[in-house]
């Protein structure tokens, strides 16, 4: 009865490493978004929130009542997904991202700390985007698209 599931075991290993070494592993997980190209590295888990996400993404992390990181460099033209990342135990965020004249193009919904919220942001003409906190209107950043 051992040799049998050691057997198995045997077997299961091998094919598990021939499907690894083929790219697939049959799993459902989803992969990490990757980094848009040229977009700037926030140091912080790029994974989506629930899944693959449509486009790149960016993740904008809210701790001890601050954006991090202040300064997103992203291509231009390309829908995103941006991830609002609070992790302020607690405390309400949510997100904020206006045109050079004030308009605002996307608002996230608040959401109390510690969760992360998707929110689907536009393809961006060139130039630069401010976002804030509108619970906590000192936190601000802006996201370039270049």
């Amino acid at each position: 009865m051992r040799t049998v599931h050691r057997t198995t075991l045997v077997v299961a290993l091998a094919a598990s490493a021939a499907l690894g070494g083929c790219g697939g592993s049959g799993l459902s997980t989803p992969p990490p978004v990757a980094a848009p190209s040229g977009a700037v590295a926030t140091g912080v888990d790029p994974t989506p929130v629930g899944g693959v996400t449509e486009g790149p993404g960016v993740v904008v992390t809210a701790q001890n009542l601050e954006f991090q990181p202040q300064v997103v460099t992203v291509p231009a033209n390309v829908p995103l997904t941006l991830v609002l990342d609070n992790r302020d135990q607690g405390i309400p965020h949510d997100i904020q991202v206006s045109d050079a004249n004030g308009n605002v193009i996307v608002k996230s919904e608040i959401i109390t700390g510690p969760q992360r919220l998707q929110i689907a942001l536009p393809a961006l003409a060139p130039g630069v985007y401010p976002f804030m906190c509108v619970v906590h209107p000192n936190m601000t950043g802006t996201i370039t698209a270049q």
